[in-house]
């Protein structure tokens, strides 16, 4: 993980298990918070890039992606996260805090399908009994990977 980006989580607000996670989240995604999908980049953190996406084969089909950021954000998600938390823009605090927040929203919601009972991010990263089914679809291989997985640890090494 690139200096600037570590230096980003450190700066954050997230307690040091969250930075963690979402770091660990993020490995699996880009390495910097201009990156696009496809491996372009944009160049203002002002709004969320508007670009024509990227093509690719997924599932057989091929379809665009217009993943942004170190999250590598669609439109429709970062959408749902400014307007729920108020974020002014695509910085990389804004995109920590706002996926951190996506995060325990989709683990949340989730991890009661089936009638299961709601899960809390923070407090399960915390105990160390993290459940990756809630988050699997969202992020992909980033979310399988954290406790007790070895990015997990590694990027707690780098973020203490």
């Amino acid at each position: 993980m690139l200096a600037d980006v570590i230096a980003q989580f450190r700066a954050s607000s997230l307690t040091l298990e969250a930075k963690a996670f979402m770091a660990d989240i993020a490995s699996g995604e880009a390495t910097a918070f201009n990156e696009l999908a496809g491996g372009g980049t944009f160049d203002s953190y002002a709004t969320f890039p508007q670009w024509s996406g990227f093509a690719h084969v997924w599932n057989g089909k091929t379809v665009i992606s217009h993943g942004a950021g170190l999250f590598q954000d669609e439109t429709e998600t970062w959408e749902t996260i400014a307007k729920n938390t108020g974020l002014p823009d695509f910085s990389p605090q804004s995109q920590i805090s706002g996926n951190w927040w996506w995060a325990c929203l989709c683990y949340e919601r989730n991890g009661i399908i089936g009638g299961a009972k709601a899960r809390d991010l923070q407090a399960d990263l915390t105990a160390g009994a993290i459940d990756h089914a809630p988050l699997a679809n969202q992020w992909g291989r980033g979310a399988v990977a954290g406790p007790p997985g070895q990015r997990y640890a590694q990027m707690l090494a780098l973020m203490s």
